[in-house]
């Protein structure tokens, strides 16, 4: 009989058992689970940053419209501006700088609701001095003619047209 035991005792073991095959699956499924999550979670900060590149592109091209029409750029919105996968709201205003003279602030502001129901914005400015040889606000002809001319000679703005 001892030699018997002493001869299972020798032997070595070759396979892997159900305990170990078990551990093997869990270890792979917990990451697989992070993974998928990871995944997840790259998925949802691309879409965002999509919807962000989106608001700002959109924010830069209302931005440059209030700059070329001066004239009517008073304030206002417009809602479900759609870009991609995402509704977006624009909000401008125009409002003067206080103690700049024919100085305006543009702000535009898109704000908007991600798949998640949370709200997000961007909000660009940039302030525009109305120079009148490019015909600022309120400039008439004859002031940008004196302006144009103030480009090649040392004049005075406040001068007469003529002079």
């Amino acid at each position: 009989m001892e030699r018997y035991l002493s001869d299972m005792m020798e032997t070595e073991q070759t396979g892997i058992t159900l305990i170990e095959v078990l551990l093997i699956v869990l270890i792979i499924s917990v990451g697989m689970a992070a993974t998928a999550k990871f995944q997840a979670e790259l998925f949802q900060a691309g879409t965002t940053t999509k919807a962000r590149f989106q608001a700002l592109a959109l924010a830069q091209s209302k931005i440059e419209s209030l700059k070329i029409l001066q004239s009517s750029a008073a304030g206002g919105s417009q809602s479900d501006v759609a870009g991609g996968s995402t509704n977006y709201e624009i909000r401008w205003e125009r409002f003067p700088v206080a103690g700049f003279t024919n100085t305006v602030r543009y702000t535009a502001t898109v704000t908007w609701k991600d798949s998640q129901n949370r709200s997000h914005s961007v909000q660009l400015a940039t302030l525009l001095y109305a120079d009148p040889m490019s015909g600022g606000y309120g400039t008439d002809s004859v002031m940008r003619a004196k302006a144009a001319r103030c480009v090649f000679l040392n004049c005075d703005m406040a001068a007469s047209p003529s002079g």
